[in-house]
């Protein structure tokens, strides 16, 4: 019976050993890739650390070659304290240098570094049942200083961890330079949490500075499926 009892007591802590290390990881991650794009970040309150996300997540329940919604691996989330919102983090380094490539001009004609988040909402966005909000340019750049940003939103026929059926978004782009999405994960309950941490997002996150860089494309029409 004793010694059932240290083993179990073992495993245990062997398990917190492990959930350590990996939120200790995505946290590593997380800041190398803020350090690339020079991310300022301040964690909300009432939200804890998770441990790292590094799977594929397809939400649709019967997905079809042209219907396949996916979720690419994310850098860094975090749980509120009633569990009703994750928020988490997915952040990518621009190549410019790659839009010379004809390889990846007859894949993607007639996209560039600089376009290819508008290709991440048109992939994800919900446009039949709600719509893309991108914000004005004073507001991209006052808030975040981005050159573009907005939002919009979707229901997953898959719950995300079988359990969040919602998710919000809300992109920055900084020309030549990076992109950012903020998943906003949530249950019913949450939504207005949520409506109430986008508000204030950029008291979490903001590209640090904004550098005169060429203009990035102007948006304003609809995203076209």
């Amino acid at each position: 019976m004793i010694l059932k009892f240290k083993i179990a007591f073992l495993s245990m802590i062997v398990l917190f050993c492990i959930c350590k290390t990996c939120i200790a990881q995505s946290q590593n991650i997380f800041l190398i890739k803020r350090g690339y794009l020079n991310l300022t970040f301040d964690k909300p309150y009432g939200f804890s650390d998770m441990d790292f996300d590094n799977e594929f997540f397809y939400y649709t329940s019967n997905p079809s070659q042209n219907r396949l919604k996916v979720i690419n691996p994310l850098n860094y989330r975090m749980i509120s304290s009633d569990s009703s919102v994750i928020i988490s983090f997915l952040i990518k380094t621009l190549d410019v240098s790659l839009d010379s490539s004809r390889l990846l001009q007859m894949l993607f004609p007639g996209q560039t570094a600089n376009t290819s988040y508008l290709l991440d909402i048109r992939n994800k966005a919900d446009t039949i049942n709600d719509k893309v909000i991108f914000y004005s340019k004073d507001q991209s750049r006052d808030r975040y200083n981005a050159d573009v940003a907005g939002e919009y939103g979707f229901t997953m026929e898959v719950p995300y961890l079988q359990r969040y059926p919602y998710c919000r978004i809300v992109f920055l782009h900084q020309q030549s330079l990076g992109d950012v999405e903020i998943y906003y994960f949530h249950t019913a309950s949450g939504k207005e949490k949520v409506k109430s941490l986008i508000a204030s997002a950029q008291c979490m996150t903001k590209y640090k500075s904004f550098t005169d860089r060429p203009k990035a494309p102007v948006f304003n029409g609809p995203i076209k499926h």
